[in-house]
């Protein structure tokens, strides 16, 4: 393969990875809403708030941001081209971070499966293709994994810190950056053996300089070790918390699942190929490994493993090159054809995806919100896990009873409150009183057994009535209520 054949197949990868990630912002309802309010808030006080804020069942419960750094980007983009904009900017922001994963460990002379590899790997990642701040950790995994496994001893490695710092701002994930100097440390010594204190030396200084740079955070090093405690403090379990096969089990879309485990299978099997030589390439394997056991705990993580996974096959490839005489046009052609299909609309809906192609942000529950505002309509009000954040957004003078924050909340508020309140009638007047909760707001998508069984009761309910249903949204308000407002 020619370097202009290399440099070719590379941007059609990126450009099909980029171009899948223009697609419907299915996450209205849900988190980009209270995203962008909290970098509106931060914007404007200059300061990042510590506790809940937005509601009123807890809102001085302490809160640890660890993405408010990403929020102020959403808040930033989404001044120059509104809520759409923030699509465009996410899919460039994906295809860099699939091209610099990709380069980290492929060269000319063993890229002859470069492109079928790369497009099993894009195919675990479209799943988790949203405007979320984890994009940005995409973006920075794909630069640590450049670096580290291409240029490890370059100056490029000093950039590193410098985005560490941003990174631990931005996302959870930052313990990424960690790891893959981790790994590339781990697979230098294996390669170097017996010579491993001089290969220490080389690496400690700049491991110090790494780990100065997760302090530079609002809280220290309680911001530094927040990836390891965040867990201990849900009390609701949320979907992309749950691992691959109890996702299938409940529906989920297999697609991406059959490829994170065809990509696991293919590093797997290149691994016993190379035998011996894969000492020689220890990081980048080991890096694999590691992301494809944060795979199986939690869905969140397939997009981690994807470029992980790639960098593995990159460097496997390196020490027993498999050529293909045919392989760049078969490759090239098939990431043509899926980059027309995506344009076309044919393949989210082949794969079960609930992405359309296009700029498109759905109104989500604003309608509901309209009708509340039309009626002057007050609470306190009663609402679902799912709808609080678009709440947050567009309803800012009413507090939520619950958001998409499990952190946010004690540990045991869902068990003991919120849970309850949905399974249980006397749990439900007790804290209807508790609260003098006087409006129910429920995203009616919510397929848990106790958001059904709360709708299924509230319909037989004499002392609540239904004033407004939408695709996704109703509400009920005490019949009194509703008497008094003409509904």
């Amino acid at each position: 393969m020619s370097k202009g054949h290399y440099g070719i197949l590379l941007l059609l990868l990126g450009a099909l990875m980029a171009l899948s990630s223009v697609h419907t912002l299915t996450s209205i309802n849900q988190d980009i809403g209270r995203h962008l309010r909290l970098g509106e808030i931060i914007t404007s006080t200059r300061s990042v708030p510590a506790t809940n804020l937005f509601s009123y069942t807890h809102p001085y419960q302490p809160f640890l941001n660890h993405h408010w750094l990403g929020e102020v980007f959403f808040y930033w983009l989404s001044r120059v081209d509104g809520v759409a904009g923030l699509i465009p900017i996410k899919a460039v922001i994906l295809g860099i971070a699939f091209m610099l994963a990709i380069a980290s460990t492929w060269r000319r002379d063993s890229a002859h499966l470069m492109g079928f590899a790369a497009l099993i790997a894009w195919g675990v990642m479209i799943e988790r293709t949203d405007v979320r701040p984890e994009i940005f950790s995409y973006l920075f995994t794909g630069w640590f994994l450049f670096v580290l496994f291409r240029y490890p001893q370059s100056r490029l490695r000093w950039t590193l810190p410098f985005v560490q710092a941003i990174w631990v701002n931005t996302h959870i994930t930052f313990f990424m950056g960690p790891l893959i100097y981790l790994c590339a440390v781990g697979g230098d010594i294996v390669r170097t053996f017996p010579l491993w204190r001089d290969t220490l030396r080389r690496w400690v200084p700049f491991g110090a300089v790494l780990a100065l740079s997760l302090m530079v955070n609002p809280w220290g090093i309680a911001g530094a070790l927040y990836p390891l405690q965040i867990l201990s403090g849900y009390g609701y379990s949320v979907l992309e918390n749950k691992g691959p096969f109890f996702l299938l089990a409940w529906g989920y879309p297999m697609v991406t699942t059959v490829m994170l485990f065809v990509l696991a299978g293919c590093t797997l099997a290149y691994s016993f190929i190379t035998g011996s030589r894969v000492r020689q390439v220890a990081g980048p394997v080991l890096l694999a490994l590691i992301t494809f056991v944060f795979a199986q705990i939690m869905i969140r993580n397939y997009a981690l493993f994807a470029l992980s996974g790639i960098a593995a096959l990159g460097a496997l490839a390196q020490q027993h090159p498999i050529r293909l005489r045919q392989g760049f046009w078969i490759s090239g052609v098939l990431t043509v054809l899926l980059g027309a299909s995506v344009v076309s609309g044919q393949f989210f809906p082949l794969v079960r995806l609930p992405q359309q192609f296009g700029a498109h942000v759905p109104v989500g529950a604003q309608a509901a919100v309209d009708f509340i505002r039309e009626h002057k309509l007050r609470g306190p009000l009663f609402n679902n896990f799912d709808i609080g954040s678009f709440l947050i957004w567009k309803l800012p003078e009413e507090k939520v009873f619950v958001d998409g924050r499990p952190e946010a909340y004690p540990s045991d508020f869902a068990s003991s409150v919120y849970i309850p309140m949905q399974e249980d009638a006397t749990v439900w007047e007790r804290e209807r009183a508790r609260w003098n909760i006087q409006m129910i707001v429920w995203s009616h998508r919510d397929l848990t057994p106790w958001s059904r069984t709360f709708l299924e009761r509230m319909e037989k309910d004499a002392d609540w009535k239904e004033v407004y249903r939408d695709g996704s949204t109703l509400i009920l308000l005490p019949k009194e209520i509703a008497r008094a407002r003409g509904l």
